[in-house]
């Protein structure tokens, strides 16, 4: 994607963050109550959770992992709810920007990611007039980069072969397993075909992503430190 990721190149050797890694991750004051939302205070256990860029970046990396470039190209009017078969809420990011066809595709928003109030989030950026889903800082997606290989430093592990790019990589091992190696590929964006690419119903791919193993994370406690109820969390 030529675009610099602090931490990660391909000459150097990146791992895949380890079981454990993950539910540190987000067992940690950025999901679960932090101190303030600049700095080390992010690191900290305090009373606040800011739903902001990092929040659903590390979100967006365990649940689908995505690239670092997506999440900088993502707009506000290309995220689309659906009704699936079910009648269940099934939200998907359209990346229509890419600098090619194959890189067309579509983010789809797991289930607990709606629980946690992303629908919302959408909404107050729309309201707030903005065109793009996330607020990069100066400096673009490289800056934004180094802040997340920051928190891993502070919350996880100072070694600079876990990076954000292993969430991608962990993603990667995980739903191979789960779904299988052609699938994970299509939910990943590496597939030339057309499914998971534009023109796929979102249920398609919801059904597939469900499919993968996200008991790492303590959703109920992460929507309880948001304030989500439990009525809201059944909505989605």
């Amino acid at each position: 994607e030529k675009i610099p990721v602090d931490g990660y190149s391909k000459s150097k050797k990146v791992f895949p963050f380890r079981p454990d890694m993950m539910r540190k991750l987000f067992d940690s004051p950025m999901f679960t109550g932090c101190e303030g939302i600049r700095g080390k205070k992010r690191t900290r256990p305090g009373p606040n959770v800011f739903q902001d860029t990092l929040y659903w970046s590390f979100l967006f990396g365990a649940t689908v992992g995505h690239r670092m470039s997506e999440v900088a190209q993502a707009l506000t009017a290309n995220v689309e709810e659906a009704i699936g078969p079910n009648g269940e809420c099934i939200v998907g990011i359209f990346i229509m920007d890419a600098k090619n066809e194959y890189s067309q595709r579509v983010i789809i928003v797991h289930p607990q990611l709606l629980a946690l109030g992303f629908i919302e989030y959408v909404e107050q950026r729309r309201r707030s007039s903005k065109e793009h889903l996330f607020d990069l800082p100066a400096g673009g997606a490289k800056k934004l980069s180094e802040r997340l290989n920051d928190y891993i430093d502070e919350v996880i592990v100072d070694d600079r072969r876990y990076v954000f790019h292993s969430l991608r990589q962990e993603f990667a091992d995980r739903s191979e397993v789960d779904v299988g190696v052609d699938l994970s590929k299509k939910i990943m964006g590496h597939a030339r075909g057309r499914l998971y690419g534009l023109g796929a119903p979102l249920h398609h791919a919801a059904a597939e992503l469900n499919k993968i193993d996200m008991s790492f994370v303590d959703w109920e406690r992460l929507r309880t430190a948001a304030g989500r109820s439990a009525a809201a969390a059944e909505a989605a």
